[in-house]
Parts: C-alpha cells; structure tokens; sequence
C-alpha cells in the first residue's frame, strides 16, 4: 500500500508474530543515531531471515511483512523523540523523516502510520521512483525487496527493455540465480530474442552456470508444453470447420555437397482427418540434418480432439508395437535436463533466422524447366526473390579445448558422409564417438569477472548496443541468400490458413515446424503444392502435395475409427525414445 502526502509517498505492512521475537522493546534513548543504527542492524538481520526462504511464496509474503514492521517501529520512535524535544508540537502534522536502508539502493520515506493506507486491500512496500524499467533495474542492483515486491504486485514479467531484453534475460547474462529462480516460477517467456537474437538461456549458457542452464531447460520443456497445449486446444473450432480429408506429403532431402544428396533420405507422409481427430504416418523415424544421420521406421502420430480434459498428442512405433504420449511430466521424468544443460555449455550457441520481410514473388514463364502438375493438380511457378538466412555462432563459453573437439567433431562428421553414408549415417556416426578425446580435464570454463557496468551506463546506451555485462562475446555470423522456386496451384481446395492450424498439431517434427515457418508468410494465390524448404545452410528439403481429397459428410467416411485409437497389443512407454527419433 502506499498512500501520498504532498510529492512523498508513505509504506506500511505489520510483522507476522513469529516474527515480534525479532524486534525487541525500544531502548531508552534519545539519540536519534542510535535508534536508528539499532534499526539498520536489525533489518540486516530480518533481510538474512527473508533471504534464506527467498523462493517460497508464503516466506516472502511475511519477509515483506518483516521489513515494514520496522518501518512502524521506526515512526514510532521517532515519534516519541519529537514529543520529547517539544510538547508544543505534539497536535501538529508528523513530520516525516529520512532513513536510508543498507539493503536498498533507493531512499525510503516513512511517515506516521495513521497516514497510511492500503492498495487493492493488500499492504505494499514500494520504492518511491520505480524508473521505466524497475523490474529490470532491480534485477541489475540485486535489490531483492524492491524485486519481490514487484513480482508480488503482479508486474509484467514479459516486458522488454530498450535492448529487447526481458528481466530475465538480464538476471542470465549477470548469473543472478535467486532472481532467475523467482522470475522462471512467474513464468517469464524464455524464448524471448532481444535486438541481438539472443534468448535467455543462450546468455545463461555463455555465463556458463550448469545449474542455472538445467533450471531454464527445464522450465522451457515446461513452457513448451504448455505453449504446444494452448495450440491444440485452439485448434479444435479450426477442425471442426474443415470437412475430413486425405492428403499426401512427399520429403526429399538435398544437399549443394557434390554426391551426397543420392543418399540423403526421403518420406511419404500420409495425413488423414476424421472429425476432431488427425492420423499421420510416415517412414523417416528421425533425421539429424546437421550429423547426415537418420533412421527408418514405421511412425503414426495421433491427436486426439475429442479427449478430456484436454486434447492429446500420441506417436506410435508400429514396428516395435508400443507408443508414448507427448507429455512434458513424462520427460521430466526421464532426468535427461542435466544432459542437456551439459551438452548445451560444452557447444557453440548457434541461432538461424530465415527473413521474409523483404520477399518478393516474379512468375516463371519457361515451362520447359517444370512440371506441368504436382499429383493431379495444374502447377504455377514463382521464383522467390529477397529470402535470407542469417546465421549467428557464439562460443565466449567455450575453453580452448572445446573449440578444438568441436572442430574436429566437424571435421570428422564431414568424413562420415563420404566413408559411411553407403552403409548407415547412423551406425557410422555413432561408430565414431567412442574416438572423441580422452582424459581432457582443460574443459573447465573460465569464470565470469564481476560486472562492471552501471545500470545507468547499461539503460543509457543505444539500443541493442550495451556494455559487455558478463564475458567478452565472441560471435561469427554468416547471411546466406537463398534461392528457390515454389510451386502453387489454384485447384487444391484446402485453405492454407487451415493446413497452418494443422501443422500447429505436427510441432514436435522440425521439418514440419520450417514447413510452417515458410507458408505462413504471404504466398501467390492457391495453395503450395511444390516448395523448398532450407534447413540448414547444407540441406534443404523439397516437399510435394500430390495428392488431397475431401469426404463429403453425406458419404460414408472410410476412414474406420479404430485408425484413430492405438492398438491393444501396444506397450506404453514412459521413456523418451519416441521423441529421441525427432
């Protein structure tokens, strides 16, 4: 609560009672220093007190409760003091005085607390100048008050600063674990890209933190999770609207390395819809675009629309016979987040953007060069002009040992694809991991120096051009104009907004998350039945529509409905190798 008395603001909270034992009887003093020294050690002690429970929410609660008890305290003495010195000004207004608080960076005025009221019936304790970005600021300062207060007053924990940074990403780049633990249970976004491209967890992986970099991981899969849900709930009016179907996607895999592409995998990709229900299957179980490592399977994806309470996402391993839910408490469960945080800090950060804002779209008229149909249906080509990616490495984290392994785990992923893709990318590959160095112990990270930049020096810099606040970055960049052909047709009737919605369902398969990336922008008029997708700056896929077709509601489906449940004789699978294959 904070109740205004001319400029100033007032601050008041009462102490919970087991608490009273922290705060003993008045001395008998009229020396104002005194009491006031006396106060200071004891907010020292209350802020230890607070700071050992600092993540649980009932602590805070009566942490905040402490400190401005003693607020009360100090009104009341300073009070009597006035009443001492002079009996003439006992009826007048309190006066109000100054005390600066060793764990604030900001000064607080407390004034008398018949002068104090509350906000939305709860008490707060506010500092009197917030700035623009106090959550952000509070973070830089460490001022954990200040920082729990806000969070407590419900702040906008996704808001970003001038530097595209959220509260977050700076309690990352600064190794501030208490405030990333707090900020991560008020659910702030974690793939938020400030100005530079940059996440929260790539600046908690160069500051090099294993702990904080599991904690971030673990609540991204949490994130994801609920993200991925939200869009499966949303996409339910969509399918209702849409009459069921069948349709066919052909994947073929290519690469610009002389030879290689004869032997980069494809797959055929059947998708049928019945109601609220979708059914894919298809062949390529998984495909490491960056290792040239892939397997065959026989895979089905199921989406449930009809489930409750919400809707659910299943694979199926026809060959083995069993199938595992897309569930994030059942990953969380395999303890892999560890492995993960570890291989993340022992590798390069590496971030890849496609740009569409500037793509244009010129008609080909040489209809020597192109199919004439995609299936059944009549091809237009466009030759798609303006489209980039951009390509951005950092490796700061990495000690001198590490950038070595990593460049000779390139080198050596290059001389797979010419020794072992006859046979199997996969077996070769794996093959040769047991070849990685031995007995390095030189790869431990250098730690982080202390910050030495000033929030205002950071808040007054040009945007996207701060200090330094951890390590040196040391980033490579690489911009790549790509060159591509798409194919559309006016005679595939499905929608492409709707198809959209519906590769929201297939998220958990890369390649269809690119295929979205790339007809979500604006297309020609009809739908894309030929394009090219880039994957990486080495492999690129070309997808085809040949075939799609409605059922009428008046006909009789015959897409039986047993397509749509999983088998009786499959074994559930609480382990994550379904998801290891995407």
């Amino acid at each position: 609560m904070n109740e205004a008395k001319g400029d100033e603001k007032v601050h008041r909270v009462t102490l919970p009672s087991q608490f009273q034992e922290e705060i003993p009887a008045a001395p008998d003093t009229d020396n104002e220093y005194s009491v006031c020294k006396e106060m200071n050690e004891r907010w020292n002690r209350v802020a230890d007190i607070g700071d050992s429970e600092f993540t649980d929410r009932y602590k805070r609660a009566e942490y905040l409760d402490c400190a401005n008890k003693i607020g009360d305290e100090i009104n009341k003495r300073m009070e009597q003091e006035l009443r001492n010195q002079s009996e003439e000004k006992a009826n007048a207004e309190p006066s109000t005085v100054e005390y600066e608080q060793s764990i604030l960076d900001t000064e607080i005025k407390i004034d008398s607390p018949t002068d104090c009221g509350t906000e939305n019936g709860a008490q707060v304790f506010t500092s009197e100048n917030d700035g623009e970005f106090p959550l952000h600021e509070s973070v830089f300062r460490e001022d954990k008050i200040k920082f729990i207060n806000l969070l407590d007053r419900e702040y906008d924990v996704t808001k970003k600063d001038k530097h595209g940074n959220t509260a977050l990403h700076l309690a990352a780049m600064l190794g501030r674990e208490d405030f990333i633990e707090m900020l991560l249970e008020f659910n702030c976004p974690i793939g938020t890209r400030n100005l530079q491209g940059w996440t929260a967890l790539d600046e908690a992986v160069s500051y090099g933190d294993e702990d904080i970099v599991e904690m971030i991981v673990t609540k991204k899969s949490k994130q994801f999770y609920d993200d991925m849900m939200e869009k499966r709930r949303k996409i339910i009016p969509a399918l209702e609207k849409i009459d069921d179907f069948y349709m066919e996607l052909h994947w073929e895999f290519r690469t610009w390395i002389p030879g290689v592409s004869y032997f980069l995998p494809s797959d055929r990709c059947k998708i049928r819809k019945r109601g609220l229900s979708i059914r894919m299957d298809c062949t390529l179980a998984g495909f490491d675009y960056f290792k040239f490592r892939y397997k065959r399977g026989h895979i089905s994806l199921l989406f449930d629309g009809t489930s409750s309470p919400n809707p659910t996402l299943v694979f199926m391993d026809n060959e083995d016979k069993y199938y595992k839910k897309v569930d994030f408490k059942d990953k969380s469960k395999e303890g892999s987040f560890w492995e993960e945080a570890e291989e993340m800090i022992e590798n390069d950060i590496e971030f890849a953007t496609m740009s569409t804002s500037s793509i244009t779209f010129k008609r080909h008229l040489d209809w020597l060069r192109f199919d004439k149909t995609i299936g059944r249906f009549k091809t237009n080509y466009y030759e798609v002009r303006g489209m980039e990616v951009k390509r951005r490495k950092r490796r700061e984290h990495l000690s001198e040992q590490q950038k070595k392994h990593n460049k000779n785990e390139k080198i050596n992923a290059k001389r797979l694809i010419w020794q072992g893709i006859k046979s199997n990318l996969a077996t070769a590959r794996d093959s040769d991991d047991s070849d990685e160095s031995e007995g390095s112990d030189d790869n431990e990270i250098e730690p982080v120096s202390p910050c030495q930049v000033t929030w205002e020096q950071y808040i007054g810099s040009e945007p996207g051009m701060h200090p330094t606040l951890a390590r040196p970055i040391l980033i490579k960049e690489q911009l790549i104009s790509v060159k591509t052909t798409i194919g559309m047709s006016k005679e595939l009737p499905l929608p492409v907004n709707q198809f959209v919605k519906i590769l929201e369902v297939l998220a958990p398969f890369k390649q269809f998350n690119k295929l979205r990336e790339l007809i979500d922008m604006k297309l020609p008029e009809g739908f894309p039945v030929k394009l090219e997708i880039p994957l990486i700056a080495t492999v690129s896929a070309i997808v085809t529509f040949p075939e799609f077709y409605y059922y009428s509601q008046s006909k009789e489906n015959p897409f039986p409905e047993y397509l749509f449940k999983v088998p009786e004789n499959y074994k559930y699978h609480p382990g994550g190798m379904l998801s290891n294959k995407l």
